[in-house]
């Protein structure tokens, strides 16, 4: 949320991020052009973190509005998990393997 906590409107309200390399931020509106005293706006910041991150990422992003020579700045923390779904599968593939290999000892023996 964007809000105008003065007494005249504030003209021209850019959004800006600093964030981690390789992560891609998008904001909606990306400009608001007036915002009057006392009113708040809604924005989206679309993030979209690096491809190449371990399976648990914690980075800082800054979200910045600035316009009429004010600027507000707000640090967040963001976690990204990704799924464990291709762990799960990994784990029974190996104890499918490991009861197939069993069973041809069991089966044919050792020759």
């Amino acid at each position: 949320m964007v809000a105008n906590k003065g007494t005249a409107p504030a003209h021209g309200i850019k959004l800006s991020s600093d964030e981690p390399s390789d992560w891609k931020v998008a904001f909606e509106p990306a400009q608001i052009d007036e915002l009057a005293p006392g009113k708040t706006q809604e924005v989206k910041a679309m993030l979209t973190p690096s491809s190449r991150r371990s399976p648990v990422t914690s980075s800082m992003v800054t979200l910045t509005a600035s316009g009429d020579g004010t600027r507000k700045s707000s640090d967040f923390r963001v976690t990204v998990e990704t799924s464990t779904i291709w762990g799960i599968v990994g784990v029974v593939v190996i104890a499918a393997s490991v009861v197939v290999l069993s069973l041809a000892v069991m089966r044919f023996g050792r020759r």
